[in-house]
């Protein structure tokens, strides 16, 4: 059996999860051939149904993800246009700024 705290990888435990569920070979022939607990193999094949429903609402979740990236680049665009925008006021506004200073020291002379 495998050593205490062996870790397996997805694609193992799916490779032997699916050979469980094809029913050609018993449990204990699989633990066997794979030299992984019985007790493992329950549990991977436990997750594995109790989360395939994930593989059919990934192209929902998909494009709720890709939605929601959208109107956040939309939304940085406009913050984008705005930061433009008020560089574009704050240099007017320092020229008008200046050239109102120049009148004064003119006038005072």
């Amino acid at each position: 059996m495998a050593k205490r705290g062996e870790h397996f990888g997805a694609e193992y435990k799916f490779k032997v999860v699916l050979e469980l569920l094809r029913e050609e070979s018993s449990l204990a022939e699989i633990a066997s051939k794979y030299n992984v607990t019985s007790k493992s193999i329950t549990t991977w094949k436990n997750e594995f149904i109790e989360n395939g429903v994930s593989v059919f609402n990934k192209n929902k979740e998909l494009r709720k993800h890709k939605n929601e990236l959208n109107e956040k680049e939309d939304y940085i665009d406009k913050l984008h246009g705005k930061v433009g925008q008020l560089t574009l006021e704050v240099d007017w506004l320092k020229k008008k700024s200046e050239t109102m200073d120049l009148l004064r020291k003119s006038r005072k002379k």
